[in-house]
């Protein structure tokens, strides 16, 4: 139940649909409501203009789907591996320690990282602009939470740091600004089960992701590669009315 009173600006709200509930790291609790006119949204998209994009870190920077092909960005490691190396020598002198030049050297890093992925990111949506793409499709992730501390052999740090240097956390939202201004939706989805979602059956099962690499339903047999098959499920969820009104929050400017 909500108070209508206080949600005055909801119109007609399903209460029967699920509902995607975040915690940020300021004790905040957010709680995404569907509208029912999330049912009649659907028709109004062309197929061909939704993207869905899985966003990674362990072996790529994202796949993007588009009409069942998919296209594998990566980022340059090398670039990077500078970064974390700069990043290491300040590590070592501690924070607290910090001269007013080291202090201006972590933020030139910084900064050099948001400019790189700010590039990037301009590039891949100049690129589905090209296509006519309207609408893209982004999990709602919180890597700083899912990545663990799972040591990165390539960059000699722990994903939850990795994922701190890259500022990783802020893709979704360089995204969805970037997308605003070329007037481009950006739709996020519930993360649960993208990666073990069967695109064929829609079957879901941990079994189904056999490696970061190989996807097998247990239950239709489809196969496929398991980073194509979550950025494919992942665009589904606004292509098919179901997963539409369940489990995607439409983004507004």
């Amino acid at each position: 139940s909500y108070n209508k009173d206080f949600h005055n600006h909801f119109k007609d709200i399903n209460l029967n649909a699920n509902h995607y509930v975040s915690l940020n790291n300021k004790g905040q609790l957010t709680i995404g409501l569907q509208e029912k006119y999330q049912q009649t949204f659907e028709s109004t998209l062309c197929k061909e203009q939704i993207v869905g994009i899985d966003l990674n870190i362990k072996y790529n920077f994202c796949v993007i789907e588009q009409n069942k092909e998919y296209t594998n960005i990566d980022y340059d490691r090398d670039f990077f591996q500078k970064q974390i190396q700069d990043l290491k020598d300040i590590d070592a002198l501690g924070y607290n320690n910090l001269t007013e030049e080291n202090k201006r050297k972590l933020q030139k890093i910084v900064g050099r990282t948001e400019s790189y992925f700010q590039r990037l990111i301009s590039e891949i949506l100049d690129g589905l602009q090209s296509s006519n793409v309207t609408e893209i499709v982004l999990e709602d992730l919180n890597l700083q939470k899912t990545s663990g501390n799972t040591f990165n052999q390539e960059f000699g740090v722990s994903y939850s740091r990795l994922v701190k240097i890259l500022r990783l956390n802020q893709i979704k939202h360089w995204f969805k600004n970037q997308a605003n201004k070329r007037h481009m939706k950006v739709h996020f989805t519930s993360p649960c089960a993208t990666s073990q979602e069967c695109s064929q059956c829609h079957h879901i099962a941990k079994e189904n992701r056999q490696t970061q690499e190989k996807f097998k339903c247990v239950k239709c047999g489809h196969e496929a590669n398991a980073d194509n098959q979550a950025s494919f499920t992942i665009g589904e969820r606004v292509r098919e009315d179901v997963l539409c009104e369940s489990l995607h929050i439409l983004e507004k400017d």
